[in-house]
Formats: C-alpha cells, structure tokens, sequence
C-alpha cells in the first residue's frame, strides 16, 4: 500500500484536462489521507465539469495498480489566480509561440564595451521600429540603467515583474534588486534561479528582439542562458 507522498507523487504526473498543465505545475493536489487500504484525495482542477469521468478514472486505475483498494476523490475549482499564472507562463518569452529573436552579447574577458554594445545596439533597434528588450545580465558588473540613464525601478503587477521602459526599450538589471553599495556574491543555483526569473517572470510583452548583456568568460550565468532558451 502505498503512503501519501508516493500517492501525491503519482498524481502531480497526471493533467489538469482543462489547462493541460500538470498537477504539479496547477498545485492541484489539495489533501491526500491514507486510511488502511482506503485513499481519500481532493483535487483542484480549472474545470471540474469538464472530462471529469475519464480523469477520475485514470486516477482509479492509476492508483488501484498499487494496492489501493478504495478510493475517494473529491474534486474542487482551482482559484482563478492559479489559472491566470498558468496561462501567463505559457506566453512568457520562452513559450513554443514566441517569435522573439534572442542575441546574447559576450566576451571572454571584462571591460571591453559589452554593455555599451548592448546598449547602443538596443537604441539602434529601437529607433528602427523594433520592439525591444534589454537584459542586464551582468551580474556582477551591472551598468546598464546607468548608461541609459534611468533611475527607475520595476514594478510587480499579478505576479509578475514590469520592466522599466526608457528610451523606447523594456529594460531588467540586477541593479535593480541589490541596495547600493551591497556586494554581490552569489554562487551558481541562485544565479540560475535569478536568470530563470528574469526570463519567465518578466511581463516583456511581445517583443521582436532580447538583447542580453551576459558577464564575462562562460560561467554559469551564460551556461544557464544558452539552457534555458
């Protein structure tokens, strides 16, 4: 018989019919209470109207493969602030529907110009017609707000990051989300983490071209970069 972790295991693999995310990914499993051989379960889902048979019975069969003999499912509506962030990672600038064209500028050494290439290319785009977006990926030598001279700070709408326009151009740093004169010393997993938002959580609309302004050498921050996109 299986306890409740695998159990919750198992069906975080299964899908929302609805949202076709799974139930990892919805945070849709609510309960799961092992009693003997019996599962009681309650589920969240976008739509418990829709489909529910089939899926309940994936989860019966599922389940009943690993010994458990009874099963209650108790089938609830996820809250619609739940399904808004589901649909708003689907058309983040990584999504399979994005025509954003992604240009890294790199270098394997520092204090060459790559922030000023960054920025003036940015600019240059820009004054073209192009939607355009900068990411000040430089995490350790950030000088981007500063060679477009704004001192503006981004903003959390719905969970997400808006990022400071100027100049016609939609702009992220990590100067941002560090106090000044703060040293940064972070190491690979939160530099990941950080990169990863930067892309995913960032409302940048729909853009034509992310320039990134990448750190020197091929550290972990480009390695997550070519990763990710």
């Amino acid at each position: 018989m299986l306890n409740e972790q695998q159990i919750t295991r198992l069906l975080y693999r299964l899908q929302d019919p609805v949202l076709e995310a799974s139930l990892e990914e919805t945070e849709g499993v609510l309960e799961v209470q092992v009693l003997e051989e019996t599962a009681n379960i309650k589920i969240a889902l976008a739509d418990p109207a829709v489909e529910t048979d089939h899926f309940v019975h994936n989860i019966e069969e599922l389940l009943t493969q690993f010994g458990v003999n009874e099963i209650n499912i108790e089938l609830e509506y996820l809250p619609a602030a739940v399904i808004d962030r589901i649909f708003q990672v689907r058309d983040n600038i990584l999504s399979e529907s994005s025509k954003t064209k992604f240009l890294a500028i790199a270098s394997g050494k520092g204090g060459v110009g790559k922030s000023t290439v960054s920025a003036n290319l940015a600019v240059a785009l820009a004054k073209q017609g192009k939607k355009v977006g900068l990411l000040d990926a430089d995490i350790y030598g950030f000088s981007i707000p500063v060679l477009l001279g704004t001192t503006e700070s981004p903003r959390k709408e719905n969970g997400q990051i808006i990022p400071v326009e100027t100049q016609g151009i939609q702009m992220i740093s990590m100067d941002f989300f560090v106090e000044p004169g703060e040293p940064v010393i972070w190491r690979g997993p939160m530099l990941g983490k950080m990169i990863k938002m930067f892309l995913e959580e960032v409302r940048w609309g729909k853009l034509d071209y992310l320039l990134i302004d990448l750190p020197p050498g091929t550290g972990d921050v480009a390695l997550d970069i070519h990763t990710l996109i």
